[in-house]
């Protein structure tokens, strides 16, 4: 994965995903006393809100950035006796031992993953027997408009994402074992009231890592030309959702 991301912009321009993260959170139906692996954390906004609602519940809360661990250690202060805060990039072998999980739980992250096959058989090993699982990220045709602008700028961001239909998504995650396999696309438009608005955000909270070797005044261009050839200042996400389970020990 790359490190690319300003923790503190992101915090302070991530509201959609907060929204959308929350919704995840207020679903999930666990165990108050749960281990939770939140990959990919961000700033920690959405992890606040999962220790909020589950009082008793213990997260180890990862990601790759620095900057984003940075912002997320001054969020999380309050709930140091909760959480351990790690550096790990979600493309490789996770750094924890088999069985280590009640619920692996992920929002706004997982589309940053190319090989999503192997992401999940990761996630069935560290979770315990009948352990859950619960994410959302980018799905199908998600920001499909400013991927095209992208495209006629040069700049290449198509091979940088995975955004997987929920038909794959079942599959990859029943070939790794899991049970009670959902997943769904939602499309969750964001919008702005001026080009100026829908720039900030992109620059702040979507396209860091497609810009990450370009100068703050290139960079700015870019956002900026994208949101100028947008139809109107709104970001056509797409949200990917999948909750499944391991099976129980009696299951096995």
């Amino acid at each position: 994965m790359t490190d690319t991301w300003t923790g503190s912009a992101y915090d302070t321009r991530s509201d959609a995903q907060l929204s959308w993260g929350a919704g995840v959170v207020e679903a999930l139906d666990i165990a108050p006393d749960s281990a939770v692996l939140d990959a990919g954390c961000g700033s920690g906004r959405v992890t606040e809100e999962l220790l909020r609602r589950f009082p008793a519940a213990s997260v180890t809360a990862v990601d790759f950035s620095a900057s984003m661990l940075a912002q997320a250690r001054t969020r999380l202060g309050a709930w140091q006796d909760r959480t351990v805060l790690e550096r790990v990039d979600l493309e490789q072998p996770l750094p924890f031992a088999d069985s280590a999980f009640d619920v692996v739980f992920s929002t706004g992250a997982l589309h940053w993953v190319r090989d999503h096959a192997a992401f999940f058989a990761e996630a069935a090993r560290v979770l315990r027997p009948g352990g859950q699982l619960a994410i959302q990220c980018g799905g199908h045709r998600s920001l499909a408009q400013v991927h095209g602008i992208l495209a006629d700028l040069g700049i290449d961001s198509a091979a940088r994402n995975l955004y997987a239909t929920a038909e794959d998504t079942a599959d990859r995650l029943t070939a790794s074992g899991f049970t009670g396999v959902r997943t769904w696309l939602v499309d969750a438009p964001v919008a702005f009231e001026t080009r100026e608005e829908a720039a900030d955000f992109l620059d702040a909270a979507a396209l860091g890592p497609y810009l990450a070797d370009r100068s703050e005044a290139d960079r700015r261009s870019v956002v900026r030309t994208v949101a100028a050839r947008l139809p109107s200042p709104v970001l056509d996400f797409v949200r990917l959702n999948m909750t499944a389970r391991l099976p129980s020990a009696s299951q096995v």
